[in-house]
């Protein structure tokens, strides 16, 4: 039985992309740092489970019958983008500041679903693979907002206008130009380090 709908699929996709990453950043910034490890790993292990049962079990057939449109085509075969996440967290979890834990997945939940959005919604020219102008320059805007409203609230002593540009630039390519690897995992773990860099020299 079709849980949902491939019409929906996309959009589904795309709001739990959101509304996921959001909820992981904003929970990383109101916990104890002391708990971010742990609870990635937690996590990472959560999503292995589940997407080895997906791929190689019985339980693969009704996940694609039930819920298979929230999936991207080739993830029928492969890990999907919420397991490179999970891995990206881990090693984000593992190596990087926490505050920059959070940062990472801001700007993966939001320049991501932008970029997609305004992609999917308004018509513009493609310019690589499945890339539109529109989606691309929603990336950039929101990647670089995302990164002014962290800097302005975590009270960061980080120059704003540079580093909207710099962050908006290198998401946009990231999320471009990533096949053959999964934009999610280079967004999460790239935007992070950068951030974690970044506190450690001011």
């Amino acid at each position: 039985m079709r849980i949902v709908d491939k019409t929906l699929g996309f959009w589904a996709r795309k709001v739990l992309h959101l509304l996921l990453n959001g909820s992981i950043a904003i929970a990383a910034l109101l916990i104890s740092p002391d708990w971010i490890k742990p609870l990635t790993v937690v996590g990472f292990i959560a999503v292995l489970v589940f997407e080895s049962a997906r791929l190689k079990t019985k339980a693969r057939r009704f996940v694609h019958e039930a819920v298979g449109p929230l999936f991207k085509r080739e993830e029928s075969l492969e890990y999907s983008g919420m397991f490179w996440i999970a891995v990206g967290a881990l090693i984000v979890a593992l190596f990087a500041e926490p505050l920059a834990y959070s940062y990472g997945f801001a700007v993966l939940a939001i320049a991501d679903f932008a970029a997609a959005a305004v992609g999917r919604s308004w018509k513009s020219p493609r310019y690589y693979r499945n890339k539109t102008v529109a989606g691309a320059l929603a990336c950039f805007c929101f990647a670089a907002a995302t990164t002014a409203a962290f800097i302005i609230l975590s009270e960061l002593p980080f120059p704003i206008l540079p580093a909207m540009i710099l962050m908006g630039g290198i998401v946009t390519i990231l999320e471009t130009f990533s096949h053959p690897f999964d934009d999610n995992f280079l967004i999460l773990v790239s935007s992070s380090f950068i951030m974690s860099v970044a506190l450690s020299l001011f």
